[in-house]
């Protein structure tokens, strides 16, 4: 993700799963503590849900596969359904979290056509 310098895992979880804490360190303030709240997994579909520990926001992302070298992804911001929260939102953050959105796309972009196949067969 774009800006994010690592991750700290806050419970002995390596992988994602329902529950897991963890927290992206972007600067010296302002590190949510972020909780995997669903994960899907089905042949060809893997789906998971993060939001922050208040509930307020979070990201869903959807990886669907096309073909054996192609997946399509998408991300989906989540916002508290409360109209202060998304006038807030679409007025102060909308355009900065989209661009911020691309460059974590194309950062990912970037490293998968940067490894061996192999290494990308789990």
């Amino acid at each position: 993700m774009d800006g994010v310098k690592r991750i700290e895992m806050l419970t002995n979880d390596h992988l994602h799963r329902v529950g897991t804490k963890h927290r992206c360190i972007i600067g010296e303030k302002n590190n949510p503590v972020m909780v995997t709240e669903a994960v899907k997994l089905e042949p060809g579909h893997i789906e998971f849900v993060e939001m922050d520990e208040k509930g307020m926001a979070g990201l869903r992302f959807v990886f669907d596969q096309v073909s054996e070298n192609e997946t399509h992804v998408s991300v989906d911001m989540l916002i508290k359904n409360n109209i202060m929260m998304k006038l807030m939102f679409n007025m102060m953050m909308r355009s900065k979290y989209l661009k911020s959105m691309q460059r974590s796309l194309e950062n990912l972009q970037r490293y998968l056509v940067s490894q061996p196949v192999a290494e990308l067969a789990v």
